[in-house]
Order: structure tokens, then sequence, then C-alpha cells
């Protein structure tokens, strides 16, 4: 189970995250893990080390130039990854002048979106068909709770798990299961500043976020490594296995 410290920069981090990205007029919906445990837990699944969400802006350049300097405003750095070609949200801190990345980390996939010139159905990032989301399947958007707060998530999430976790994604795969228990204050702000049902308090976010904690972040790095090297080599085993 991910301890409370762990489950708390998470949710921070993704939660803040969030509410800039949708400040600046992006949409965007939950993804993999992140989806998963929104549909199935209403929360972080207890596994994951990260989250990851998909930005409906096939303009990677516009993205970056409205989102990124409204993240340093809250400690957040909006990363370009040339190697996989997606971009990470991290907190990060400012040692001797040179910024250094911190955990946890958001990956943030430029979803593509298609129009098939026979039919005119719409999909979105159909260059990964396992991930893709079909015509019907993501629009509209709507709300998940998630802990004591929300994010945003495909209409019909179902296809999309299915494709990417089969089985092992299902609701009956998640029978005596919850979601990480967060702290009582980080509980209490998220549902005042940013309820299921209210208005987004985005100034108290940034001032929130204008606390790097830390201390907290050297508390919770045990487990980040821990976890990240036991999921590495699951990883490893699934590629030599040939399996999804």
């Amino acid at each position: 189970m991910m301890p409370v410290g762990n489950a708390d920069l998470l949710s921070d981090t993704l939660l803040t995250a969030l509410s800039v990205i949708e400040a600046q007029g992006f949409a965007y919906t939950a993804h993999q893990g992140t989806l998963l445990g929104a549909a199935r837990l209403e929360g972080l699944l207890s596994w994951d080390v990260d989250a990851d969400i998909g930005l409906l802006e096939a303009d990677a350049e516009k993205a970056r130039a409205g989102l990124e300097q409204a993240l340093l405003e809250c400690g957040l750095a909006f990363v370009f990854s040339k190697a996989a070609y997606y971009y990470t949200i991290r907190p990060f801190v400012t040692i001797l002048g040179r910024r250094v990345l911190l955990f946890p980390m958001i990956e943030v996939i430029l979803m593509s979106t298609t129009v098939d010139p026979r039919t005119g159905e719409v999909s979105h990032d159909r260059h990964s068909p396992r991930r893709m989301f079909e015509a019907g399947e993501l629009h509209p958007l709507r709300p998940y709770a998630w802990h004591t707060s929300f994010i945003s998530g495909p209409s019909d999430p179902e296809p999309v798990l299915q494709r990417l976790y089969g089985q092992s994604g299902q609701p009956l795969a998640f029978q005596g299961h919850q979601a990480p228990r967060l702290g009582e204050e980080v509980a209490r702000f998220w549902q005042q500043a940013r309820p299921l049902n209210g208005q987004v308090d985005l100034e108290a976010i940034r001032a929130r976020a204008s606390n790097h904690r830390r201390g907290r972040l050297l508390r919770c790095a045990p487990w980040y490594v821990a976890n990240g090297l036991y999921a590495e080599i699951l990883e490893r085993v699934r590629r030599m296995a040939g399996g999804h």
C-alpha cells in the first residue's frame, strides 16, 4: 500500500497541475493508470509511482508556451522528452542556479486528433492503437471523483481500459481494493479548493504550491525508489515474455 506521505505528494502534484491546465483553457483526460484508478477506485492506484494524462492539443508549441510559465509559478517544470516525444510535469528545486527535477512525475501525452475521410468519424491518439480513443469514447469529457476532489476523463472509459489492461483492469479484479488514504490536511484542502461540485480556488492552490515541501519529498524518496525498481523489473519481464 502506498504510504500516506506519497499519496499526499502525488495528489498534490497532480491536482495542482490540472488546476493550472484548466485555468489556461486546455482540455485533458485522465489516461492509463490514472484513468484506471479514477474509474475503479475514485483515486490513486496504491502501486502507482506517477500520473498519466492526455492533453487534447495538437499544437505542441502552443501547449508548451501556454503552460510552461504558469506551471513554473507553482513550482512545477514542464519538460519535453525527446526520446519518447511526450512532456512530463515535475516538481523541482533550484540548486546553485540549476534546476533539479524531483518526483513524482506526471506524464503528459499530446493526443493528436484524426478524422476518417470516408466516415468523418473522429479518433484521438490513433498512432497508439491500445491507448487511443475511438469516436464517441472520449467526448463529452466528464468529471471523475478523485479522493476529495476531481479529475477530467472520457465519457466511456471501458473500451480503452479493456485495450490497455484486459481482464486485469476489469471491475472484478478490483474487488477488495481501495485507493490509498490521504492525510487529513491534504484531503480537507482539496475538498475545499477543488471540490467535485463547486468553484476551483486557484489562488489558494497557487499559494499552497509555493511551499515545495522539500522535507516531505525527501521522506517519500525511499518508496519511490523501491516501487520504481519493482515496476521496472516487471516491465522488463513483460517485454521479454512478449506480453502487453
